[in-house]
């Protein structure tokens, strides 16, 4: 509890414009919990409102990384990556923006209108120039260096991260007795004493103890984690060491169930029921690895299911809070008759760090699609939307019979990007 007041405070700092006094209470934060994953992140906003971009990318954004990748969850190496990108985009480094934009996509951000808005407007950055096509010809996706990257210029500015140290533990004072004296024995008296017979085993107390199996918690205990695209969902099922010679699974339209053998040839099974959607079995499919079971569940209908499974009995207390939730949300959120819905409040956030003069193009925007009817509101959306960012125009009548194509400025090159 205590914890989620020193964040929530830090939060109100940083709301305040108070950056040091923010700064301060996520210090201390963090000397409780050094793995306090929302505490670098909202450390890294502090230091990259105060224009200490080396702070807020190799050190507050290097540590969350570091627990992101430590924990599996794409989520949050989502979060860590857009981090990376707004602060990179705030520096006008606008090459390594676009590259931390498009790998928060690849990890699935969650508010993908501002991720896209974000995205645009860094490519309008960019020049026609020789070193801007070689940047998008040789951009890779590839997360799996930038952690090493980030640990190198990290230390480098601030050196190695020193060691947890375990707090001493005071021995107890033990009194010393005085040594024995050993009375010296001839050699005829020597002879006499009996030695062990070489046959004669250690007891079983102190013999060798056996490898320990592996022992594979109870259902309710196994920790799983999922993400999802419109036509898929990725889940993963951490349980340990599975052995594969044993391993069956069978999808079902609603369910996923496996099986398999422990090593004193019990079956251990395993039932993901409750699926918020029909699954396709024939075209789902599922991996073993060491340290998990990773399902990827191909959807029947296309479109989102918000939560991998749906809930046991009535929640409809549960819904009532997501309801009020989405509620005070879309406050900030104006009308529109598109499907995608944009949240203002959030692009607002993060455009605090932008400089005056880039907000302009923005704020035109907005203000006129605040403050516009609907028809200029759809007219707005669809051009700009189905135009990537290139076109816009505020004639629904016009717009309404057209599709627009991307319009790239004069000696640039629109691409599609897959990864």
């Amino acid at each position: 509890m205590a914890k989620t007041v020193l964040l929530d405070e830090a939060k109100a700092l940083i709301e305040a414009k108070d950056y040091q006094g923010a700064i301060a209470v996520l210090d201390r934060l963090i000397a409780t919990n050094s793995a306090h994953f929302s505490a670098y992140l909202q450390r890294a906003i502090a230091h990259q409102r105060l224009k200490e971009f080396e702070r807020a990318l190799y050190d507050d954004c290097y540590h969350a990384l570091s627990i992101a990748k430590e924990r599996g969850k794409r989520a949050d190496l989502s979060q860590v990556y857009f981090r990376i990108a707004i602060v990179f985009y705030t520096s006008k480094d606008y090459y390594s923006a676009f590259k931390y934009l498009k790998l928060a996509q690849k990890f699935g951000y969650e508010d993908t209108n501002a991720l896209e808005i974000w995205i645009l407007k860094t490519t309008t950055k960019f020049d026609a120039s020789e070193t801007m096509i070689d940047f998008l010809n040789s951009l890779e996706l590839a997360d799996s260096t930038v952690l090493e990257e980030f640990k190198t210029k990290k230390e480098s500015l601030y050196g190695k991260d020193e060691p947890q140290k375990k707090p001493e533990v005071a021995k107890p004072a033990v009194s010393k007795k005085p040594e024995p004296k050993i009375a010296e024995i001839t050699d005829e008296e020597a002879a006499k004493v009996n030695t062990i017979p070489k046959s004669s085993a250690l007891p079983k107390a102190y013999a060798a103890a056996p490898p320990t199996n592996p022992s594979y918690p109870a259902q309710d205990e196994v920790r799983k984690e999922f993400f999802e695209s419109s036509t898929t969902v990725t889940v993963s099922i951490y349980i340990k060491r599975v052995p594969k010679d044993s391993f069956k699974l069978e999808f079902r339209p609603r369910s996923v169930e496996f099986e398999f053998k422990t090593h004193t040839g019990a079956d251990y099974m395993y039932e993901l029921d409750r699926l918020a959607g029909e699954i396709d079995t024939k075209q789902s499919k599922y991996t073993v690895f060491g340290t998990k079971i990773e399902l990827i569940l191909v959807k029947k209908i296309e479109g989102s299911w918000k939560a991998l499974q749906t809930p046991d009995g009535n929640d409809a207390e549960g819904k009532e809070e997501e309801e009020e939730e989405e509620n005070s949300r879309s406050a900030m959120q104006y009308p529109s008759s598109s499907t995608k819905k944009v949240d203002w409040a959030q692009v607002d956030e993060e455009y605090k760090d932008i400089d005056e003069d880039e907000k302009d193009d923005m704020k035109l925007f907005k203000d006129i699609f605040k403050n516009a009817d609907p028809d200029t509101r759809r007219a707005m959306m669809k051009s700009y939307t189905e135009s990537g960012g290139t076109s816009l125009s505020t004639n629904w009548d016009e717009v309404s019979k057209k599709t627009f194509e991307v319009d790239p400025p004069d000696s640039m090159v629109a691409k599609k990007w897959e990864y």
